[in-house]
């Protein structure tokens, strides 16, 4: 019993004893001199050259700050940055020395050393290429409707390192929901540069025409039905010709020629003997292959 009144008795005093000395603790840890690493972001915030920069790979730079516990606690509310200016020069390698001085840190703290001193871009010569621009679609249009072109017409071109645009013919704009498209329209669709750096395009949008039409399907009758395969191997298709249905806009649907329908087996790899599988069907690329008859061929290989 008299353990427990030792250790109970009084508990309130005693709570307030523990409070205290926390507190004391507290305070002595705040007041301590203390030396912290911190991941320092840098950014190229004011960019005076008329150059392209292709290469900036240091964001970051690790730096040992010094000082009291309490003023390093307001570093974890205002994390501090190197923003560098990029001044002009000549096209090639520059180098940019890190400043303390221009991390704008608390009185009280200061830097005892950073990692590295000094970042590295390359500068580079601005080019210039008029290119093409694909535009890539998603999903389906609505039932009983088909794409009967999809037209970029404006003019655009990438912005780059002198000795790199010319690797490039052609750039991507965002993909296209076709569920979407209701009537023949022309949409505005960002355009997406390289993806490397220093790239840009002009403009950054591009204008795209899209032509909706009904959908309408035809018949082809007696398509040959012609096996790939090595010289040397002799391959048989049975039957030999298929029913091919096509899909697509119904004003050029006429104009598609039967030698535009083509079925072909694909054997390579296959073994000798007998297999059944289904034709790979080729179409221009405003149609679509509705369905083939037979659905699949006995393709016989000796």
């Amino acid at each position: 019993m008299s353990v427990l009144r030792f250790l109970f008795g009084d508990i309130g005093l005693k709570i307030l004893a523990l409070l205290i000395a926390a507190f004391i603790w507290f305070i002595a840890v705040l007041n301590r001199e203390y030396v912290t690493s911190y991941r320092v972001p840098v950014s190229l915030d004011n960019v005076e050259t008329r150059k392209i920069i292709s290469e900036f790979e240091t964001r970051h730079a690790e730096v040992a700050i010094a000082g009291k516990g309490s003023d390093l606690v307001t570093l974890r509310l205002k994390t501090p940055k190197f923003s560098l200016t990029v001044p002009e020069g000549r096209a090639g390698i520059m180098q940019l020395r890190l400043n303390a001085a221009d991390l704008d840190l608390p009185a009280g703290l200061s830097v005892r050393g950073m990692t590295p001193e000094f970042v590295e871009l390359r500068l580079n010569e601005v080019g210039t290429r008029a290119v093409a621009v694909d535009v890539p679609t998603r999903g389906r249009p609505a039932e009983g409707l088909t794409i009967a072109a999809i037209r970029p017409v404006t003019r655009v071109e990438i912005v780059g390192p002198e000795d790199e645009v010319r690797l490039y013919s052609r750039v991507y704009a965002e993909s296209l929901d076709l569920g979407r498209v209701r009537a023949s329209d022309t949409l505005t669709l960002r355009v997406m540069p390289p993806d490397a750096e220093g790239f840009s395009t002009n403009p950054e949008t591009v204008r795209v025409v899209v032509e909706v039409e009904k959908e309408a399907a035809r018949i082809f009758l007696g398509v040959r039905v012609v096996p790939a395969a090595p010289e040397s191997r002799d391959v048989t298709v049975e039957p030999d010709v298929a029913q091919i249905v096509v899909a697509g806009p119904a004003s050029r649907l006429d104009d598609l020629k039967p030698e535009q329908v083509r079925a072909r087996v694909e054997t390579a790899g296959l073994e000798p003997g007998e297999h059944r599988f289904a034709a790979d069907i080729s179409l221009p690329a405003e149609f679509r292959l509705v369905r083939c008859e037979p659905a699949r061929f006995r393709v016989t290989i000796r």
